[in-house]
């Protein structure tokens, strides 16, 4: 959702990270310029390094929230840079002199307000972003949240009450 948005909303080059290549190629059709696998954290970093050049990236986007994320978000920022984490993965980072670089915005929204659901159920209603999901009866919700612990699950999950 965060690239289709990014894509509707703003004209950015996207880079998207994961260490699964199946989101990687999700990504990819949903609009991404271009993907890395982040399982190895210091080649990632280098290679967004190497699109964002010596400016770093504008705005770094996390939609995880672990620690090897908000790692190797800390690397990419640049001066008066953005930094929202969406998702509560448990990483912490840790501020102090040069930790980030000056200017820098951070932000941990978890979600948005109401206007702001207004705002994207219209982009959904005119067609702008869509949302990949998969129905299953609510007698089955124990075994979707494993499945979608283990990355089985595309896009999103919604359980139906029978």
């Amino acid at each position: 959702m965060a690239i289709q948005l990014l894509r509707v909303l703003a004209p950015v080059r996207i880079v998207a990270a994961d260490i699964d290549d199946r989101k990687l190629q999700q990504a990819m059709a949903l609009g991404a310029d271009e993907i890395v696998n982040n399982r190895n954290a210091a080649e990632a970093a280098e290679r967004i390094q190497q699109t964002t050049g010596p400016r770093g990236a504008g705005l770094v986007l996390d939609c995880i929230g672990v620690q090897s994320t908000l790692d190797l978000g800390a690397k990419l920022l640049g001066r008066n840079s953005a930094w929202t984490i969406v998702r509560l993965g448990g990483g912490r980072h840790e501020f102090g002199h040069g930790s980030t670089p000056y200017g820098t915005v951070m932000s941990i929204p978890y979600w948005g307000s109401r206007v702001e659901l207004m705002e994207v159920l219209a982009l959904a209603r005119d067609g702008r972003i869509h949302a990949e999901t998969t129905e299953f009866p609510l007698r089955e919700a124990v075994d979707v949240y494993a499945r979608l612990k283990a990355g089985q699950i595309n896009g999103r999950a919604v359980l139906i009450p029978a």
